[in-house]
C-alpha cells in the first residue's frame, strides 16, 4: 500500500467527517489560511496541530474498522450518545477533539463494537 501524502491525509478527514477547511481550522484553533496552506502542500502542520490531525485520522481509521463502512461510521457520528452526555461524537471532536472519542472507542466493553 502507498504511503499517502500528507494533503491527500487531509482530504480524507475532511471528507470522512464531513467538514470544511474553516471547521477543522475552528477545532485547532488555528485561521483558515493555516489548513489551506497544509491542504495545498504549501505547509505542513506542527506540534499539538500535526498531534490533533493524527488524532483524527486514528479515529476515523478506528471508525471505519469498528462499523465497517463509511456511512455506518459517519452515522454513529452524528447521532447522540449517552456516553458525551446527549451530544454526538461529532459534536465533541468539533469542540474538544478527538480524543476523548478515540478513548471511547478503545474501551474494551464499548457498545460499537457489538
Amino acid at each position: 500500500m502507498a504511503v499517502k501524502s500528507p494533503t491527500d491525509r487531509l482530504d480524507e478527514i475532511l471528507t470522512f467527517f464531513q467538514i470544511s477547511r474553516a471547521q477543522l481550522a475552528q477545532t485547532l484553533g488555528v485561521p483558515e489560511q493555516a489548513v489551506d496552506r497544509w491542504a495545498t502542500g504549501r505547509g505542513e502542520p506542527r506540534g499539538v496541530n500535526l498531534r490533533e490531525l493524527g488524532r483524527l485520522g486514528e479515529l476515523m481509521d478506528l471508525l471505519l474498522q469498528v462499523k465497517g463502512s463509511t456511512d455506518a461510521a459517519q452515522a454513529w457520528l452524528a447521532e447522540p450518545n449517552a456516553a458525551f452526555g446527549g451530544s454526538s461524537p461529532m459534536q465533541i471532536v468539533l469542540t474538544r477533539g478527538p480524543l476523548q472519542v478515540l478513548n471511547y472507542l478503545e474501551m474494551p466493553d464499548e457498545p460499537a463494537y457489538a
